[in-house]
């Protein structure tokens, strides 16, 4: 179970940063678009908005991989609470056979 939810973890993890990677990407070729543009009209362009639409991506990829992270603190949680569930029946079982 615990290997799952790591595996699952690490998936999500990674299908999350690529996802804004692939967004990052996407607003630094429409910024060097705006710039050439700008620039062939003699003109400066602001990119204030550019750099908080980035930062509310990255507080949102934050948010997710700690979701993430909670996730797989939670099945640890419940995998360890098995493990030690098993070995006080094993214990018990062991003590009733003397």
């Amino acid at each position: 179970m615990l290997k799952d939810a790591e595996r699952k973890a690490e998936r999500d993890s990674i299908a999350k940063i690529e996802g804004y990677k692939k967004h990052e990407k996407h607003v630094y070729r429409r910024i060097e678009a705006e710039r050439k543009a700008a620039a062939d009209e003699n003109r400066v362009v602001n990119h204030d908005n550019v750099e908080a639409e980035l930062e509310k991506q990255i507080r949102d990829l934050q948010s997710d991989l700690l979701e993430i992270e909670m996730k797989l603190q939670d099945a640890l949680f419940i995998s360890r609470k098995s493990f030690i569930s098993k070995i006080s029946s094993i214990i018990e079982e062991m003590k009733s056979l003397n």
